[in-house]
């Protein structure tokens, strides 16, 4: 298995060594939305892992103050009542 795997990776850099050029221009316009697609994907992974760890931080910060991370039914407003 190791074998074959390094006999891939040769073959694969001399196979990038060996390429000629490639005489492709990409304007301004696909570079820079290129540079934007980029920049979205890595902001939406920033704010995936945020949202992902944001509940159990604050769960985990709550319970180091000594407060409950969910709302007790005595503090919480019966919605059926009236007020005022």
């Amino acid at each position: 298995m190791r074998t074959i795997f390094s006999v891939t990776i040769s073959v694969w850099f001399l196979t990038m060594a060996l390429q000629g050029p490639a005489f492709a221009y990409a304007g301004p316009g696909v570079a820079l939305s290129a540079i934007v697609v980029a920049l979205t994907v890595v902001g939406a992974f920033i704010l995936l892992v945020f949202a992902w760890l944001y509940k159990p931080v604050k769960a985990l910060i709550a319970t180091a103050r000594g407060k409950s991370s969910e709302r007790s039914p005595a503090n919480s407003v019966d919605e059926t009542e009236e007020i005022g």
